[in-house]
């Protein structure tokens, strides 16, 4: 009984996630004010993560080699709040901040972080803002502009 409520919780949670962006009537891109929404529920975001982390690699995203994969889900979680702890990247959204994540697991360089974070705030904007044509263009114009 305790893990039907457990699942019902979470479905309802991840239900209430979504941004405005659609497909198929489908909404997609949960952001940090998501994320946020989880509070110090850390298995839900464990939950979460692997739900991000599961449609990637099951999905056969080419881009996979962006995302950490040599950690714990408890370090993604704890990443991911702290990312999330400044305002500003708040409208990123949670698949893309994970591509930052992994460059600071990485130790990369404190200037490589800030151009990724500033590309990825930017590029959550355009995906919000509901950008098809010319999206790469405009994202490299808002990156270069902060």
């Amino acid at each position: 009984m305790q893990t039907r409520s457990l699942l019902a919780a979470l479905a309802l949670t991840l239900s209430a996630l979504a941004a405005p962006a659609q497909v198929q009537g489908i909404k997609l891109g949960s952001d940090g004010e998501a994320w946020r929404l989880l509070e110090d529920a850390k298995p839900l975001k464990v939950m979460f993560l692997r739900g991000v982390y599961e449609g990637l690699f099951f999905g056969a995203s080419p881009a996979t080699d962006a995302y950490p994969t040599t950690t714990s889900w408890e370090t993604l979680a704890d990443g991911s709040d702290e990312f999330y702890a400044e305002a500003a990247n708040r409208g990123v959204l949670v698949v893309w901040a994970l591509q930052v994540l992994k460059l600071k697991l990485e130790r990369k360089s404190e200037d490589e972080v800030k151009r990724a974070t500033r590309y990825n705030r930017c590029r959550s904007a355009a995906f919000r803002s509901g950008l098809v044509d010319e999206t790469r263009r405009r994202i490299a114009a808002c990156a270069s502009e902060h």
